[in-house]
């Protein structure tokens, strides 16, 4: 057995459920609440050489708990839609994958956004706009530095959150009404407005 991979309604794993597998290498892991999950439950399939891959917005959580903290390696697993590009805030450093490109947003000129590449490791709480090609991909928690951002308008939350808009800003999200991909602004509800686990928004002053 070299992969396993747990659905998203599975809320336990048992004893020694995927023990004596030497040769695991890859755990996927779709449940967004950690399994209430047995610690020998990996015993002797030697955990701290495989990686784990979970949501991207659980992997604190992951951490957090025996056995999943003892895997070598954590990866966070975010989804691009066939639009082909996707708004990304994690709450911790990762790496970029192959295949992913990710910017911050430098400034705002006109009715245009200038963004600026990101490489090597993304930083923690930093949002960013991601383009790849539809599929899913892994942001691992890294062994190297992140990169330097000083400036970014993007903002965002690691946890599907209300934001409470403020006086004066107008609050930007992607979209793609009838198709045309960009950032729109969102419809507050009593002031409020619901951002998803994971997701960057723009907040402009106007």
């Amino acid at each position: 057995l070299t992969s396993v991979t747990i659905g998203n309604s599975v809320t336990s794993i048992g004893q020694l459920a995927f023990a004596n597998c030497p040769e695991l290498l890859d755990v996927y892991c779709y449940a967004g609440n950690v399994p209430t999950t047995e610690s020998n439950a990996f015993d002797g399939s030697c955990p701290e050489y495989a990686t784990l891959h979970v949501p991207a917005g659980s992997i604190e959580s992951y951490r957090a708990n025996v056995p999943w903290s003892v895997f070598g390696k954590l990866a966070g697993m975010v989804d691009v839609s066939s639009v082909g590009l996707a708004t990304l805030f994690l709450d911790y450093n990762a790496e970029i994958p192959e295949g992913v490109e990710a910017y911050i947003a430098k400034e705002v000129q006109g009715e245009s956004l200038k963004l600026e590449k990101v490489d090597g490791v993304l930083p923690a709480e930093t949002g960013v706009v991601i383009m790849a090609e539809e599929g899913k991909y892994d942001f691992v928690w890294p062994d190297a530095a992140p990169a330097t951002i000083e400036v970014n308008l993007f903002e965002g939350t690691a946890q599907q959150a209300e934001i409470e808009a403020q006086d004066g800003t107008t609050y930007y999200v992607l979209s793609a009404p009838k198709g045309v991909v960009g950032m729109y602004p969102v419809k507050l509800t009593n002031g409020m407005f619901l951002c998803m686990a994971n997701k960057a928004y723009l907040p402009l002053v106007s």
